[in-house]
């Protein structure tokens, strides 16, 4: 065997067991690394609405999520600057029948780090925080300028577009609504 397909065959041979060891790896960690996203999320969520309604909500597992008091958890996409950002919107009903933003939390973003930073996945960023009690109607009227930060403008326009279809699909009923009371809790 001549020293050129030697080496040849060795090539092949610890490619061969590079795959198999990377394809065996990524079979043990596929379910502990699906089980942390899970964790994850729902740590997150638990962080917009009581636990026990995510506990519950989860149990179904199809979004919107309608939860008691007139909240509805939705998740809302839009494309920015480094592909889809996904949101969760905690909906409120109103006595106006227009759903208002309770709270809301950023689950993924591919945004320029650094830039884009400040809508950090699985936080409660501040810079959130203004969208907080907004219908379909008040946030149509809030300049994009006193909303932008420097640098990131295909990300607030983002961020914004999601929000208002969430709530222009709220306010044409599109999702559904649970008013049911929350069950009392004891201390």
């Amino acid at each position: 065997m001549s020293s050129r397909l030697r080496s040849a065959v060795t090539i092949a041979l610890l490619t061969l067991g590079c795959g198999m060891l990377l394809s065996q790896t990524a079979a043990w960690t596929a379910r502990p690394i699906e089980q942390a996203r899970a964790a994850a999320l729902r740590d997150a969520l638990t962080g917009l609405v009581d636990s026990g309604q995510i506990d519950a909500a989860f149990e179904r597992e199809r979004w919107p999520l309608a939860l008691c008091d007139g909240i509805t958890l939705v998740q809302s996409e839009a494309r920015g600057y480094g592909g889809a950002i996904i949101i969760a919107v905690a909906l409120r009903d109103t006595a106006a029948q227009e759903g208002a933003i309770d709270r809301l939390i950023v689950l993924r973003h591919r945004e320029t780090p650094g830039i884009g930073d400040f809508i950090e996945p699985l936080t409660q960023p501040p810079w959130l925080d203004r969208f907080r009690g907004a219908t379909a109607s008040s946030l149509a009227q809030r300049p994009l300028t006193a909303d932008a930060v420097s640098g990131a403008t295909i990300t607030v326009r983002a961020v914004r577009k999601a929000l208002t279809q969430t709530l222009a699909n709220a306010a044409a009923e599109e999702l559904p609504v649970n008013a049911a009371p929350c069950a009392a809790t004891t201390p």
